[in-house]
């Protein structure tokens, strides 16, 4: 399982996840034969503490994405200031 997500910018900004039962899982050998992060889509995501430096006028976000058909395509990549 994905415990933790280190930034690179040096900015210490790391994203984590201290519920075992809440953490994405590694899946090796998905796109192109490179691992992903797996999540469930019902309760695993992983967090960065409120006090973190990141703006979301300073923040690039990649996401390549797969809908598994199951359930709904609602849901966020991102949120700042929200409690879960």
């Amino acid at each position: 399982t994905v415990s933790e997500w280190t930034d690179l910018s040096g900015n210490n900004n790391n994203a984590i996840q201290g519920n075992s039962a809440q953490r994405p899982i590694v899946v090796s050998n998905q796109i192109n034969q490179n691992p992903v992060i797996k999540f469930d889509g019902i309760d695993d995501f992983l967090s960065v503490p409120k006090n973190a430096s990141i703006e979301p006028s300073q923040l690039t976000l990649i996401v390549v994405s797969r809908h598994s058909g199951n359930g709904s395509l609602q849901g966020s990549f991102v949120a700042k200031g929200l409690s879960y």
